[in-house]
């Protein structure tokens, strides 16, 4: 009986990280309304009088940099499941269903964003970017795309946002894995827009989305936030006393 509970207790911890491809995969079934690609657009050329999906390759029309920045792209599956992997395997379990609420707060806020106001991308509205070398990393990723891609996902870039919950909460774990994180997610941000898969303005509101709902979540969870500072705390006790005993 006890093993039964316990692989229950499994199930229950991955099924909403298995269920994260197949709820994106009926967005655009239950989309309301049409797209709104246009009004985006108009975004877009007004916060940087231009688009960089079309000016980025034709200033850095470089192999090198086109194949790490769709590498960069393609480690978003990397950063959504890694940490909690890492995290369910050295038995830190509370600290996984930490990781994997976080994770669903961020989809759930860009699935709903994405049924009210769905927006297709430049991938469907214009053709490829005309200097983006064709490597064999970006024919990954076009594939990737191709096999399971939702048409009117693109604003926000859920994919910088849900990177960008990842890299906050990663700090509180580890300085160092949130400092990985953070410049894989501005990488992703970058590669999502040189390979013309989203907009400018659809990597920005990603990343605010993301920043927010991360410290949102760090603030919510006491916790988690007073956390690095009890450390701290205790550190600093711990050389005062050393001191006295010294005296």
């Amino acid at each position: 009986m006890l093993a039964v509970r316990r692989r229950a207790g499994t199930v229950a911890d991955w099924l909403p990280l298995v269920a994260i491809p197949f709820l994106y995969a009926e967005l655009p079934h239950i989309a309301v309304g049409p797209l709104h690609d246009g009004i985006v657009q108009r975004w877009e050329a007004a916060a940087f009088n231009t688009s960089p999906v079309e000016s980025a390759s034709a200033h850095w029309p470089n192999a090198v940099l086109s194949e790490v920045l769709h590498g960069a792209y393609l480690s978003y599956y990397l950063i959504v499941y890694g940490p909690p992997i890492l995290l369910y395997a050295r038995g830190r379990i509370e600290e996984f269903r930490d990781a994997v609420a976080g994770l669903m707060t961020i989809f759930a806020i860009c699935y709903v964003i994405f049924m009210v106001f769905p927006v297709a991308g430049p991938r469907y509205e214009w053709a490829p970017p005309a200097n983006v070398f064709d490597g064999p990393v970006r024919r990954v990723a076009l594939r990737l795309l191709a096999a399971g891609s939702s048409k009117g996902t693109a604003f926000p870039s859920s994919h910088v946002a849900v990177a960008t919950v990842q890299t906050v909460l990663a700090f509180r774990r580890s300085a160092r894995t949130g400092l990985l994180l953070g410049a894989l997610t501005s990488c992703l941000g970058i590669g999502a827009v040189y390979g013309g898969f989203h907009y400018g303005v659809d990597v920005l509101a990603g990343g605010v989305l993301g920043l927010a709902v991360g410290l949102a979540l760090l603030c919510a969870d006491r916790d988690l936030f007073a956390g690095p500072f009890l450390s701290v705390a205790a550190s600093i006790q711990k050389v005062d006393e050393s001191a006295g005993d010294v005296k």
